[in-house]
């Protein structure tokens, strides 16, 4: 008798790297962190620049990739492919973007 293994349908991974980051951008910088909930095309959420207290109108774009799954480990460091559909659509957008590797076994 075969077994096949039964696959984990949930997994909080992408929470905890989107829950995290949120907590770095408020705790550390102090700045505002506006998730994009509705449809993810590549763009997890912005990040506002606050200085002494006020909105700047300053935005990065996040695209926060968790788990070790979506990165290859180099001598320099992480290397995370990207389809051509992510890469033009990020070169494309209005404000500058940053990838965020949350890699919790770490």
């Amino acid at each position: 008798m075969v077994v096949n293994k039964v696959m984990n349908r949930y997994n909080p991974t992408e929470r905890l790297g989107v829950n995290e980051t949120e907590k770095i951008v408020i705790q550390n910088l102090g700045w505002i962190f506006r998730e994009q909930p509705i449809v993810d095309v590549g763009l997890d959420a912005i990040i506002e620049q606050v200085e002494n207290d006020e909105p700047t109108g300053k935005f990065i774009a996040v695209q926060i990739k968790s788990g070790s799954g979506n990165f290859y480990k180099t001598q320099k460091g992480l290397s995370h492919y990207v389809t051509s559909i992510h890469y033009n659509y990020w070169l494309n957008l209005s404000i500058p973007i940053i990838l965020i590797a949350h890699i919790p076994e770490e």
